[in-house]
């Protein structure tokens, strides 16, 4: 299980980074690094059909496009490079894989092996429960992590929600 401390370690350093990008303090070697903390997840590839049982868990922010214009671009990259490394995060210490990133959300499936398989034992009550398990701690890292977070950076709206 991921610690709320681990999370807003992550959210801290995405958001100093992101910082660092908008005062034009960021450099090709800093971007290069910022890509590198991704962490690599198993994605599905195009072209290829696999018959398999998943539970896809897709994250989004509601109202966000309103916010944005509200807000600006700056805080709505600050909010996005705090929000999403959270969210994936927790998808990956769920079990699960990014599928891909759309906007302000993302796109995780639990069930299937990073080769695209299902395991030999497929439990899909197990799976349910993995991905309502991850989509709460989802909700309480954005109240307690995240927003907080963001706050320190003087982007408005203590409630986010997805």
């Amino acid at each position: 299980m991921v610690t709320a401390t681990e999370l807003c370690e992550l959210a801290q350093e995405n958001l100093i980074r992101a910082s660092n990008a908008l005062n034009g303090q960021i450099t090709e070697k800093l971007a290069k690094a910022m890509l590198a903390d991704i962490p690599s997840f198993a994605k599905l590839k195009l072209g290829a059909a696999v018959k398999v049982f998943a539970v896809v868990l897709f994250v989004d922010m509601r109202g966000s496009t309103k916010r944005a214009m509200r807000i600006g671009p700056e805080k709505t990259f600050l909010t996005m490079h705090a929000l999403l490394p959270v969210l994936a995060k927790l998808i990956e210490a769920n079990g699960g894989f990014i599928v891909g990133y759309r906007g302000d959300g993302l796109f995780g499936v639990f069930g299937i092996s990073s080769q695209g398989k299902n395991p030999p034992k497929l439990d899909m009550r197990s799976l349910l429960q993995q991905a309502a398990t991850c989509g709460m701690q989802m909700v309480e890292a954005v109240e307690r992590v995240v927003s907080p977070a963001l706050e320190e950076y003087g982007v408005p709206g203590a409630k986010y929600r997805l």
